[in-house]
């Protein structure tokens, strides 16, 4: 499944800095974590986030 290892293939996939994908980990339950050490993620898991959070939004008519 983590198809995505270490910080700078996940950030590269979301076209985010380092710091943002930190802040979406700490805040917003991104689906990241630490394995030994190493960020690991799944392009999935990051597709099906972004579809929650954006179906969020636009529901509660935040489309901001």
């Amino acid at each position: 499944m983590a198809d995505l290892q270490g910080m700078k293939q996940i950030c590269f996939h979301c076209n985010k800095s380092e710091s943002t994908v930190l802040m979406l980990i700490r805040s917003e339950d991104f689906p990241a974590t630490k394995i030994g050490g190493r960020w690991e993620s799944d392009t999935d898991l990051i597709t099906d986030w972004r579809k929650e959070k954006i179906s969020k939004k636009c529901k509660n008519g935040s489309g901001n």
